[in-house]
This record gives structure tokens, sequence and C-alpha cells, in this order.
């Protein structure tokens, strides 16, 4: 067996990426000879020793130089085995050094777990997961409704990590119809799920009476960033950790879970009680969904409110005629909704698009500035983008001239050259707003495609 002073291995591991290191840790183990719990013990041992000597010394200069700040601050060590050989051990060095013993760790973790999770314990997790759920929705309607007119409230993306199924719907089906195949009393199962059914119901509720509806508010805001809400769940304590570095729970194993996903998996939930328990299925849970326009027009809304603060339209005052700023911004906007765009500049001929696989299938958007002279042909452009599969497409059409272009649009696209049908240009009023986006039909030998029109004005005098 080699030694457990492992100075060399953490220090041998410095010669390899950061999101490599935790390959080279389990390497290591192994071949030393040593169980994984062991020689990681030894491994954190070697962390802990600097990280408190990187302490200690930070505060003893501090006493000197109030104004040192930590990630700025290192220390000079010598290399194990290499005389004179010294290296700078930094805050960011130790955090990586940190979060590569821990991802090697939860590797062994998953490898190695053999534990079985039973019927009973997977209806505890369960209704568990389903009270969290419910409460957070509380919290968020009572945070909203007492929302002053001048405040802002986020709705954000929750980061969950469970070790066992509290919002797992297949692991739930299974266990329910296990119980039943093997003969367990519906009289019984009623009671045990009540308030799992109880709870579910009402997250579908203020889902769909109240919190579907908030994404209007001109108050609130979606969420473009990568500020989450980080939760794990225990399923051992049955309970729940808040964490707030970003860092080290990236090591452990999540999934992203948007409100309307948490709304989903209650309805589901729910439903499955209902019918194979309770027996019934006149009192089926449905959530309101979103459309991809709606997405849409709430991206533009949010893009108008943030003004020049964004670079598609700081550029746009400034006279720089950029179709892909905005193509760039929506991209970021429909990655953060957990749809997956597929951008693309077509080569041949320049045209700007944005290619999605969204829940309601593939969707094609065309970005089209205003003072594009090819303009004129945007119905056929985006038709090319089209197979059999697609029925829809949505057209972006940047304003540049602070004077209202709809009328000069409509005529535009009503144009019989482009296969248009007569009568199918449509206003449509987005949800008891001002905004108003169009729908228009066309023809495209013998199929028809259906096109959503938005016009971004900015400035219009």
């Amino acid at each position: 067996m080699v030694s457990l002073n492992l100075k060399d291995v953490f220090f041998e591991s410095l010669n390899y990426p950061a999101f490599a290191r935790a390959d080279f840790f389990l390497i290591k183990q192994r071949g030393s000879g040593w169980s994984p719990a062991v020689y990681f013990k030894a491994l954190l041992i070697q962390y802990q020793d600097y990280n408190h000597i990187f302490l200690s010394k930070l505060n003893g200069e501090k006493r000197g130089n109030v104004n040192i700040e930590k990630q700025n601050f290192s220390i000079q060590v010598n290399v194990p085995n290499q005389p004179g050989d010294e290296i700078a051990i930094t805050e960011n060095l130790l955090r990586e050094q940190y979060l590569a013993i821990h991802t090697a760790i939860r590797h062994v973790q998953i490898a190695t777990d053999k534990d079985v999770i039973g019927e009973a314990e997977v209806l505890a997790c369960v209704e568990y997961g389903l009270l969290f759920i419910f409460k957070q929705f509380k919290d968020i309607v009572k945070k909203v409704q007492a929302l002053p007119v001048d405040s802002n409230f986020e709705l954000k993306t929750y980061l969950i990590a469970q070790d066992g199924p509290f919002i797992n719907y297949p692991a739930f089906k299974k266990s329910l119809l296990h119980l039943l195949l093997n003969g367990t009393e519906r009289k019984i199962l009623k009671e045990v799920l009540k308030r799992s059914k109880a709870a579910a119901i009402e997250i579908v509720r203020l889902w769909n009476e109240k919190i579907f509806d908030f994404q209007f508010d001109k108050r609130l805001t979606r969420l473009t960033g990568n500020d989450y809400y980080r939760v794990e769940f225990n399923r051992k304590t049955l309970s729940c950790s808040w964490w707030s570095d970003p860092d080290i729970f990236s090591v452990k194993l999540h999934d992203f879970f948007v409100l309307q996903d948490l709304a989903n998996y209650a309805a589901r939930v729910a439903n499955l009680i209902s019918e194979d328990v309770f027996q019934k299925e006149d009192d089926k849970q449905v959530v309101r969904k979103d459309s991809f326009v709606n997405e849409f027009v709430l991206g533009v809304h949010k893009l108008l409110l943030n003004g020049m603060d964004e670079l598609p339209i700081k550029n746009l005052i400034a006279k720089q005629q950029k179709e892909a700023d905005f193509r760039n911004w929506f991209d970021t906007w429909f990655s953060a909704l957990k749809w997956f765009p597929d951008r693309e500049v077509l080569k041949e001929n320049g045209f700007i698009d944005l290619k999605l696989q969204t829940s309601f299938g593939r969707i094609v958007v065309e970005f089209k500035g205003w003072w594009n002279s090819d303009k004129k042909n945007i119905i056929q452009q985006t038709t090319k983008y089209l197979t059999d599969f697609e029925g829809e497409a949505y057209i972006f059409i940047i304003n540049h001239t602070r004077r209202d272009i709809t009328e000069r649009y409509r005529k535009l696209i009503t144009d019989q050259g482009n296969g248009y049908i007569v009568g199918s240009w449509q206003e449509c009023v987005f949800q008891e707003t001002p905004y108003c986006y169009y729908k228009s039909i066309h023809k495209n030998g013998f199929k028809e495609k259906i096109f959503y029109h938005l016009i971004f004005q900015y400035g219009i005098k």
C-alpha cells in the first residue's frame, strides 16, 4: 500500500485542468490499495491543512493591513519532492481542490450505492416533496399579493438535489402500482395518500388561479441569469436544506424545475391517486400551460423594460443596425426557459434565424431589421426553413425608424405574391394589455403555414 501522506498527490493534480482532477484522484485511489473512505479522508486532511495555513496567514496579514482581500491573497508553499520549487496557494486554487475531491467522493457514492428504497419510504418522500412545493407556492402568492406597486419580484427556477424520490413521478407510480398489485387495500392507501392528494390539488389550484397570471404582472420578472434557488432533500431525515454556494452545490446531482414543472408534477400525482386509488376520473387536474408566443412576448416585454441597459437597444439607438444582437438576446432568454436554441447564421445567404427545440416542438424564428432591403421576401425565406412537421413560424421585425410601421408591414405581408390567404391577417391582443402581435396564414404549394409576427418598436414618436 502507498503512504497516506498525500501531499504529492494533492500537488500533482495541479498539473491537470480543474475539471479533470476528480478523475485523477479516482485513478490514484484505485491504485493505492486503500479503500475510498480512507483514501479520500486522507486527501481531505491535506486540503484542510493547507486551508488552515492559508486562513491563518491571511488573518495575520489583516492585522497589519485591513484592506487585504481574500480573493487577492496568496501564500507560497514548497512542492513535495521538488526542492526549491514553490507554488502559490490562493482561495481559488483551494476551492477548485475542494470541489474536485468532493466530486470524486460523489462518484464513488453513486457507484457503490445499493440502498433499496421501500414503497413506504417512497410515499413518505413524495408527501414531503408535495408539502414543500405547496409551501413554496403559498409563499409566492403571499409575497406577490403584498408587493407594493413600485417593487419588483423575480420568479426563480429551482435547482433540486434529492437522494430519494421527492419529486420523481415514475418512482411514485411504480411504488403505487406495486402496492396495489400486492394486495394493499385501497381503503388503507386512501388514508395514507390523503395529505399528498390534498397538497397536489392545492398546488395546481394556486398555479392555475394565481401564479400563472403573475408572469404577466409588470412588477414581476422572469429569470434570465443564474440566480436560482438551490435546495437539497435528504430522505433519511425527511428534511431539506438551502444552499447559497453555487460551486459547491454543483457537485451534487440536481435537476432544474421551473414553477410550471412543479405544478405539472403535482397534477400527475393527484390524477394517479384519483384514478388508481380513489377510482375517480371526474376530478382530473389540468395545469394551465404557457404557449410559445406568450413566452416570446414576455421576452419582448423584458427587453423593453430594460431599455438602454440591453445591448440590442443600445446599438439600435446608436444607429448600429444589427439583427444578430436581438437574435443573441433571445437565445439567452429561451435558454433560461430550458429550451434548446440552435443559433445559426446561414452563411450562403446571411439570413439570421433561431431554431428551438421546445415542449411545443421544433420552432423557427426569423429576425429581420426593417432597414433590410430583402424584407419583402421574408415569408419565402422563412418558409424554406420549415419541413412538413412544422406548421408555424415566428417573425421578429425590428423597427429602427421611431415611427409606427405596422400598416406598412401588414401591406408587405398580405401581398398575394407571398401566398397570403385573403382574410387571414389577425391582430392578437396579449393578455388584456395594449400590446398586439399579428397572425397570418400563407399557402406554400399544397400546404398552409401559420406565421406569427412580433414588431419591435422602441422609442416610437
